[in-house]
């Protein structure tokens, strides 16, 4: 729904079971949603990547928990070694 189509999830976490609802954009009528996909699918948190034509990249989260999630373990964690490494390919470039 509007993502370029180079973006590539790097991580995904469902959500549905959390009682979370899509937002009404997302929905068409009688619980159809916009791009034919089930309901409990579609809610997630996804966390993406993707080039700009210009050369530059954008690196999005799906999360409002995610910073909170950074620190957890010291900061050694799955995630603060996710974004570690993404920010490092930023600094590469």
């Amino acid at each position: 729904l509007g993502s370029p189509p180079e973006t590539r999830i790097l991580a995904s976490a469902p959500c549905s079971h959390l009682g979370l609802d899509l937002v009404p954009e997302d929905v068409l009528w009688n619980g159809r949603t916009v791009s034919g996909e089930p309901v409990e699918d579609l809610v997630r948190a996804d966390m993406v990547l993707f080039d700009t034509p210009s050369g530059g990249a954008v690196f999005s989260v799906g999360s409002i928990t995610y910073t909170g999630a950074l620190p957890m373990n010291d900061y050694r964690n799955d995630l603060s070694t996710l974004t570690r490494n993404v920010l490092e390919r930023f600094l590469r470039r």
